[in-house]
């Protein structure tokens, strides 16, 4: 499993960069064609966007490694919570009585229980919409398939719109290049 999770990261990675490299001439002719000069007239309104991007920039930076340490921190504990859990169990049924600590125990296991079975659940959904989504864009011929179908399957987590936010964009990206069989499949499929 973690052989074949190893190579799907691999592949994703490889489409990333040729996705980045085909279009970087795209990029390059665009941000060639603005005109800086003309965009920004008057030097207060580029103070106080540059305010505001850097003020944002720092709001964001100064967030992620909170983020980070609390994913991390969570992890790591999560993990030990669960090696220890049977000593958990042992020194709570000790404390209690018999008939309570027989009750406390069938709560902890049909709770532990039921939380494997919801994570299963979902990852065989994500896996569900992952392989829905390398179908769809295959059958359509989408370029870069397994990076659309990844972040599609990462959008899944939202939940109004779930993959609606990688197909619609795709959809109307094909309908504004005239590709309308593509971005009609797209709709239809979402």
């Amino acid at each position: 499993i973690i052989a074949v999770f190893s190579f799907l990261c691999y592949l994703i990675i490889k489409e990333s960069v040729n996705l980045y490299s085909d279009n970087k001439s795209f990029f390059d002719k665009y941000l060639s064609t603005i005109d800086t000069s003309k965009m920004f007239t008057d030097f207060s309104k580029v103070s106080g966007i540059m305010s505001t991007l850097t003020s944002t920039a720092f709001g964001v930076f100064r967030f992620v490694p909170l983020v980070v340490t609390l994913l991390l921190i969570s992890f790591v504990s999560t993990i030990f919570f669960l090696n220890n859990l049977q000593r958990f169990k042992d020194i709570l049924v000790n404390k209690l009585s018999s008939d309570n600590s027989k009750i406390i125990l069938d709560v902890v296991d049909n709770t532990s229980s039921i939380f494997r079975k919801f994570i299963k659940s979902y990852l065989i959904l994500y896996l569900i919409t992952f392989i829905e989504s390398v179908f769809i864009f295959s059958l359509i011929d989408v370029k870069y398939v397994l990076v659309f179908a990844f972040l599609a399957t990462v959008s899944d987590l939202l939940p109004v719109l779930g993959p609606g936010t990688v197909y619609i964009p795709m959809a109307l990206y094909y309908a504004f290049c005239g590709k309308y069989l593509q971005a009609v499949s797209l709709a239809i499929f979402w």
